[in-house]
C-alpha cells in the first residue's frame, strides 16, 4: 500500500531571545484559531505565536487579575464543573507526580531533601509527599490567603505570596515544584525566573502540566477548553517542545521527561544551570502547520467525543 500521507513538518528552531519575547506580549500577526471560538468565553480567542508557535489565549488580563480569579471564584466554587485538587482524578495525577519525585530522588540517594511546592493550591501534593517522605523538609507558597490558612492548619510552613513579581520571601531549597501552574500564569517566564532564585545551585525544578498538545486526543475540546470562565484563566497550552524551551529560557536543563505521549501528565525535571542561557542560543519550537492541523483535527473529532460522553453518561442510574 502506498502511503499518501504528507510528511510531518519538522519542529522549528528559534532563539532564546525570541522565545522570551513570546511570553511578554502577543504579536498582532499571531495566528488566530478562530474555529475554536465556539468553545471559549464570548469574545476570547486562542492564538499561535508566529515565531515560537506557543499556543495561548488573548492574554488580556494581568497576573493579579488571574490570581484573584482563581482564589476568589474557582477555588471557592461549589460547581462540579470547576476544578478542585481534591477531586479523585486530580489527586490521582498529583500522586503520579509525588511518586515520580520520590522515585527519582531516592535513586540519587537523597533521603533528607528541602522541598517547596510553589503555588501549591490546596496543598494536596505536599501532603502526599509528607506521608511517604517524613524526613523531607517541605514548605509551600500560595497566593490565596484563605488556602494558606488551611494549609498551615495541616502543619506546613506556607508563604502567602504571588509568583513572578518579587513577593517570595528569602529562602532556598534543593527541589521545587510547579504543578498545573504555568498554564494558568499570564507571565510564566517571570514565574520561572523568580522560582529559580529560590533553588540552590545544582538544584532541581519539577514541572507537571496536562499532556494535551501534539499527543493522542483524549477527550472533547469542550472538556479541554471550558467556556464557563474567561480564557485567560488557562492562558497557555504547552507541548513538550515549548515547555522545554520555556525551562531553558529560565536556566534549567531537562534531565527527566516522562512518557507524556501516553499519559495524562506531562512531567519534566530540570536541573538548575550555572547561569541563564545566551540569548542567541537555539531551541526547538513547534511547527505552526502541525499545531493548526492538530487543533483542526481535534475540532473535527469533538462531536464523536461528545457522543461517546453522552452515551456513557446515559448508562448511569
Amino acid at each position: 500500500m502506498v502511503n499518501t500521507r504528507p510528511p510531518i513538518p519538522e519542529p522549528q528552531f528559534t532563539t532564546i531571545r525570541n522565545f522570551k519575547a513570546s511570553f511578554s506580549e502577543l504579536p498582532k500577526d499571531s495566528m488566530c484559531l478562530d474555529f475554536l471560538d465556539e468553545y471559549l468565553w464570548k469574545g476570547d480567542h486562542i492564538f499561535v505565536h508566529p515565531e515560537t508557535r506557543v499556543v495561548s489565549t488573548d492574554l488580556k488580563h494581568s497576573p493579579r487579575d488571574i490570581l484573584d480569579y482563581w482564589s476568589n471564584i474557582v477555588f471557592t466554587s461549589n460547581s462540579s464543573e470547576d476544578y478542585s485538587a481534591f477531586l479523585p482524578y486530580a489527586r490521582g495525577r498529583l500522586y503520579y507526580v509525588a511518586r515520580t519525585i520520590i522515585d527519582y530522588f531516592e535513586k540519587s540517594g537523597s533521603t533528607n531533601l528541602s522541598f517547596c511546592d510553589f503555588a501549591t493550591g490546596q496543598g494536596v501534593l505536599p501532603n502526599l509527599l509528607r506521608r511517604e517522605m517524613p524526613n523531607w523538609t517541605i514548605r509551600c507558597t500560595e497566593g490565596s490567603k484563605l488556602l494558606c490558612e488551611r494549609i498551615r492548619n495541616d502543619g506546613f510552613n506556607v508563604d502567602a505570596c504571588m509568583l513572578g513579581n518579587g513577593e517570595i520571601p528569602p529562602f532556598e531549597v534543593k527541589v521545587a515544584s510547579l504543578t498545573w501552574t504555568l498554564c494558568n500564569c499570564i507571565r510564566p517566564l517571570d514565574v520561572l525566573l523568580e522560582v529559580r532564585n529560590h533553588i540552590s545551585d545544582g538544584g532541581y525544578l519539577v514541572i507537571a502540566e496536562s499532556s494535551r498538545l501534539l499527543v493522542p486526543f483524549r477527550k472533547s475540546l469542550r472538556d479541554l477548553i471550558f467556556n464557563g470562565h474567561p480564557a485567560d484563566v488557562h492562558p497557555y497550552y504547552f507541548s513538550i517542545n515549548t515547555l522545554n524551551a520555556l525551562m531553558k529560557c529560565a536556566g534549567f536543563s531537562s534531565v527527566y521527561i516522562n512518557r507524556y505521549y501516553d499519559s495524562d501528565v506531562m512531567l519534566v525535571i530540570g536541573r538548575k544551570d550555572k547561569s541563564l542561557p545566551d540569548e542567541n542560543e537555539v531551541v526547538f519550537g513547534d511547527s505552526s502547520i502541525l499545531v493548526r492541523s492538530f487543533f483542526e483535527t481535534y475540532h473535527g473529532l469533538t462531536p464523536m467525543f461528545d457522543d461517546m460522553k453522552h452515551s456513557a453518561s446515559s448508562t448511569i442510574k
